[in-house]
């Protein structure tokens, strides 16, 4: 799916975003391959209920969420014109 992904869509990089409070999928993020890219800190509002509130450090409660960006490593050569 990978190499199929690269080579029709020509992507270069596939990536996914997880809620960083979220232990048990960032931990299937890293069991399935994806590396660790980094977090971004208060970056976005989702909507819904939160299982897990996030505080900042003054332990407030804030409507932004910590998201983990996570990779999928680069296995092969691209080969331009898939479709």
């Amino acid at each position: 799916l990978e190499m199929r992904i690269r080579n029709e869509k020509g992507a270069y990089i596939i990536y996914s975003e997880s809620r960083a409070p979220h232990i048990a999928i960032n931990r299937a993020m890293a069991k399935n391959g994806l590396s660790y890219c980094g977090l971004l800190p208060q970056h976005c509002v989702i909507g819904g209920d939160r299982e897990i509130e996030e505080k900042l450090n003054s332990g407030e409660g804030s409507i932004y969420e910590n998201l983990i960006v996570w990779s999928l490593p680069f296995s092969g050569e691209v080969q331009h014109g898939g479709r």
